[in-house]
This record gives C-alpha cells, sequence and structure tokens, in this order.
C-alpha cells in the first residue's frame, strides 16, 4: 500500500463522458473569473492581464500592513509581591520564634563503694531562685542494697522539698533502678547553692552510710 497524499481522494476522470464534444470555442477554463471569456482562444486566464484583480490579489506591502503593538517578553510586568506589600502597607508583622527549652543537666551527687546518686537538675523558666532536681540511685554491685534512705538540708534562707522515694531497694547491676523528685526554692537568689547530703543503706547486712556537702550545680 502506498504512502497516502493529503490530496489522495482527488481523482481525475480516465476519459470524457459519452456525448461529451468537449469545450465550446473560446472557453477558457478561467473566465468565470474576471469577466467575460475572452474570444481571442489564446487560452490564458481571463485574470491575468486584469489590473483590478491584480490589485486585490496584491500582497500588502510591509509599510500598509496596520501596525499592532508586538509581545516583548522582557517586558517589565506588573509586580505581584508590590501588590501584596501594598495590600498590609497598614499592618506590623511581629513573629517570636522562641528558644528551645534547655533539657536538665545531669551531675553526680556521690560514686562509692558500689552507689552512684545523679542528678537531673533544671532551672523552670530559666530562673536560680527555683530549682528542680530528679535524685536517681544506681547500683553496680551484684547484691542489692536495701532499707535505702536518703536525706538532703538547705540553707536557712532556701525552701526543700524532698518527695518519697521510688523504692528502698536498688536491685544489683541496676541503673538508675530508684528515683525522687526534689524541688529547692531560692528566693534570695543565693549563690553558689549549697546542700547537704545523708544516705544510708544495708548489703548483705551490713549498714553503709555516706555524707557530704555537694555546690557543684549547673549554671543556666
Amino acid at each position: 500500500m502506498g504512502t497516502s497524499s493529503g490530496f489522495s481522494g482527488l481523482i481525475q476522470p480516465s476519459g470524457a463522458p459519452p456525448g461529451y464534444s468537449g469545450a465550446p470555442p473560446g472557453y477558457s477554463g478561467f473566465s468565470s473569473i474576471g469577466g467575460s471569456a475572452s474570444g481571442s482562444g489564446t487560452g490564458s486566464p481571463a485574470f491575468a492581464n486584469s489590473p483590478q484583480l491584480m490589485h486585490q490579489i496584491a500582497p500588502q506591502s510591509a509599510s500598509s500592513r496596520p501596525s499592532t503593538p508586538g509581545y516583548n517578553p522582557l517586558q517589565a510586568q506588573p509586580s505581584l509581591s508590590s501588590a501584596a506589600d501594598s495590600a498590609f502597607e497598614d499592618f506590623d508583622f511581629v513573629s517570636n520564634t522562641g528558644t528551645t527549652p534547655k533539657g536538665p543537666t545531669t551531675v553526680v551527687l556521690l560514686n562509692k563503694n558500689g552507689l552512684l546518686i545523679e542528678l537531673d537538675v533544671e532551672y523552670p523558666g530559666r530562673d536560680v531562685s527555683s530549682i528542680q532536681a530528679m535524685v536517681y540511685f544506681s547500683n553496680s554491685l551484684n547484691s542489692a542494697m536495701t532499707m535505702l534512705t536518703f536525706r538532703v538540708a538547705v540553707q536557712k534562707s532556701l525552701q526543700l522539698q524532698l518527695n518519697p522515694q521510688s523504692s528502698q531497694v536498688v536491685a544489683p547491676f541496676s541503673k538508675r533502678a530508684v528515683s525522687q523528685p526534689m524541688s529547692i526554692k531560692n528566693p534570695t537568689r543565693q549563690q553558689p547553692l549549697r546542700i547537704r547530703y545523708h544516705v544510708s543503706y544495708a548489703i548483705e547486712g551490713r549498714t553503709i552510710e555516706e555524707q557530704g556537702e555537694f555546690n557543684q550545680f549547673p549554671s543556666i
């Protein structure tokens, strides 16, 4: 099958129909365009020498074409941001990204004879007048620590709140097995902050006591 053309539907008849005697004398195939047929029989198109039609079909010169403003892609377009800014020029914007709250700081209160006491200290509102701490007890020995008692003393200008321990038994090889919340009010903002502590516990029936003073609280 051959390649189809855009004009494949126009088929020229191969022969004249019966009774067809040909074109009449002086007939021009273009005589219907541009006036009456020429009697010269030259077969030239009738509009070939017609100045009227030549004028009609003559292409317009560049100077005679209507001038249409061309589109310039580099032409400045209205700024959307300028319109948005003008819509909010009567408003003052305020932002507050805030600061990331500082987490608790861990300090070691005591690490002796298998007992580790840690304090997770933080300052609510980043103010030295209030201290919150969680006391954790760990046991690195293979024997349990029983009858655990922890006491704290502060200066008279301070206010101490020591909540109950989660347990009096620190299991063997345990990490932070017992916890005890503690808070200190420091209305006079006394620095450095000092506390005294006393801890007692029993291992296999033997009582052990430790005491000391601590002032290594983290700064804000």
